[in-house]
């Protein structure tokens, strides 16, 4: 449909973009020189009403076709084909020759909905005469306006094109609703013996309130009929169960979801939309499952408090569901004073996914719980078969004394697997408490132990331990393992970036240094390497769980080594940049405290 648009526009509120300043909003009488030949007008036009007489044959004329169409267009809940309708009738009426109605559409802009003898081009171009001032005006002033000649009307002269313009008599009015300008009709005569008066913008203006409650009428049905359609498509298109019921228990509603929760099809279950006898909720039950449902139901009906129940198991006699229930009442129930409104989904799919995702959770923590205790295993192992091979080279060389000490090693580690898989394997207990002991020695006995191992052969170490070291209490097997991975990881970096050094006097080198604040009571730790660094990226992730960069590992070691510097109340930190090597600093306190419980092995 064309929309008038252009110069002169209107919208809802009464805004003439151009023509409000050029056209008085006050409609005017006709002329005194076209009043001095009225009379003559209205003799020769046979006038459509005497305005002097109301009982004339003419009034009741026109009062018996306005009954006439209030009843064509009262009986049509179209908007387009009753605007037609009431068009056709008036074009009639009047006898006009041309004519056309607007309306504003839902954007509220004015839309020419029907014309007689005229397209919607003509009014849009204009060529001749300006309509959406006419129209401007009559909406901005909701007041009607005639002129029974335009072409000597002063208050259209600017609005004519140039040239001859021939006798033209006009008609328009507004159509109102609650009391605001929503559209107009508007009618013109180019012949002289067909001239509008003053008689004829009166009658029209009760044709367009007719109008005016006929088109109000039909858009409020269309406006229910819309809103009726468009909850019965969320209903139907819910994929939550939708039941409401009467205080009866008579189904009012039901959706397709509820149906297929319930295992029913439409036609088992008939409404109160559809007929006074409807189906009873209860009824479309298993018997098994009637007796609860109708406690819940009653429940609700008499205190009136909402009922939820996020898991109701539900038994439908051959298969068990599910489901999530939501029961509330509502006062704006069309068929009595009150009814319940239940909303039902079936979580059966979502429960098994739990229970499943539950399944995997623990397959994952025993598979994981399989790594850290080999991860721990595997550091047993590696001091015991340093130790034996150290053992081997110390009664070859008859050095019975380092020999002991290599046995004894050995024998310790065992004893340490020996209680690390009894807290596995056996009810969890206490872990022996802090002792005190000194991390130097822990570091000389390490350095000892690894002194023979391949990676480690080629590294120079430098080892800054502060004399004024004292005692700390931690748990001697766990920090012996964090000491174990920072010494492995600083190993793999510095033999990565021999690999791939260009430099020829490339040293393989590892810092040890050991410090104390006595201000703080905490002692340092710091190992650092000359290796490639890690990677900016790479740098907030290192202590992740399973977090790794290189092949065939688990990702474990820096996780393991944090978890157990926290429950020693202390911190391990990163220092790195690339190219430049990385430092990994530890700080303990000296003492622990004396009322928490003894931790548990870390797995």
């Amino acid at each position: 449909m064309a929309i008038i648009r252009k110069k002169g526009y209107v919208d809802r509120a009464g805004e003439d973009t151009d023509a409000t300043d050029k056209i008085s909003i006050t409609p005017e009488t006709v002329p005194d020189d076209f009043g001095q030949i009225l009379d003559k007008i209205a003799a020769f036009n046979k006038s459509h009403i005497d305005t002097e007489h109301k009982n004339t044959a003419s009034y009741i004329y026109h009062l018996k076709e306005m009954l006439k169409l209030t009843q064509e267009i009262g009986n049509t809940l179209e908007t387009d084909l009753m605007l037609k309708t009431a068009l056709e009738k008036i074009v009639s009426v009047f006898k006009a020759e041309r004519g056309f109605i607007t309306l504003f559409d839902d954007r509220n802009h004015l839309e020419i909905k029907t014309l007689h003898n005229m397209t919607r081009e003509e009014i849009i171009d204009r060529q001749c005469f300006d309509y959406d001032h006419i129209t401007a005006l009559v909406l901005k002033s909701s007041r009607g306006l005639i002129s029974s000649d335009v072409a000597r009307d002063e208050r259209f002269s600017h609005l004519l094109s140039s040239g001859v313009f021939p006798q033209h008599s006009l008609l328009c009015v507004p159509l109102l609703s609650m009391g605001k300008a929503n559209g107009t009709i508007f009618l013109e005569n180019h012949h002289k013996s067909r001239i509008f008066i003053e008689s004829d913008l009166h009658l029209l203006n009760l044709y367009g309130r007719v109008i005016s409650t006929a088109t109000a009428s039909a858009e409020l049905y269309r406006t229910v009929v819309n809103r009726n359609n468009y909850q019965h498509s969320v209903l139907a298109d819910a994929p939550v169960g939708l039941v409401v019921i009467a205080p009866g228990g008579q189904i009012a509603t039901i959706n397709q979801a509820a149906l297929e929760i319930f295992d029913l099809n439409m036609i088992d279950v008939v409404t109160l939309e559809q007929d006074d006898r409807p189906t009873n909720f209860i009824d479309i039950l298993p018997v098994s499952e009637k007796p609860r449902w109708s406690r819940i139901i009653n429940t609700v009906l008499t205190t009136g408090q909402n009922y939820f129940n996020a898991r109701y198991s539900h038994n439908t006699g051959y298969l068990e569901k599910v489901l999530s229930i939501k029961i509330f009442m509502t006062r704006e129930f069309p068929y009595d004073n009150y009814g319940l409104v239940m909303f039902i989904d079936d979580v059966t799919e979502q429960i098994l996914l739990e229970k499943y995702i539950i399944f995997s959770e623990k397959l994952v923590a025993r598979g994981e719980m399989a790594a850290r205790v080999a991860h721990k295993l595997n550091n047993f192992l590696t001091v015991i078969a340093n130790n034996i091979e150290l053992l081997k080279m110390s009664l070859e060389r008859q050095k019975y004394d380092k020999a002991a000490f290599n046995a004894n090693t050995v024998l310790d580690q065992v004893f340490k697997i020996k209680d690390f898989l009894e807290t596995i394997v056996e009810t969890p207990r206490v872990e022996p408490g802090y002792i005190s002991f000194s991390l130097n020695r822990l570091i000389n006995d390490m350095l000892f132990s690894l002194n023979n191992e391949l990676n480690f052969k080629t590294i120079l170490f430098t080892l800054e331990l502060a004399d004024n070291l004292p005692n700390i209490e931690i748990n001697v097997e766990q920090i012996q393992q964090v000491l174990l991975n920072l010494l492995h990881n600083a190993a793999e970096a510095v033999d990565e970036k021999a690999l791939t050094c260009k430099e020829i006097d490339y040293q393989r080198r590892i810092r040890i240094a050991t410090s104390y604040n006595g201000a703080l009571e905490k002692v340092t730790l710091a190992i650092t390497d000359n290796g490639p660094g890690i990677k900016k990226k790479n740098l907030g992730k290192i202590f992740n769980l399973h977090f790794t960069t290189k092949k065939n590992h688990h990702g474990l070691g820096l996780y393991n080594s944090r978890t157990i510097i926290e429950q020693h109340r202390g911190r391990l930190m990163v220092d790195s940049s690339p190219g430049k090597g990385t430092t990994m600093t530890v700080i303990l306190p000296r003492f622990q405290p004396k009322n928490i419980p003894e931790n548990l092995p870390d797995l």
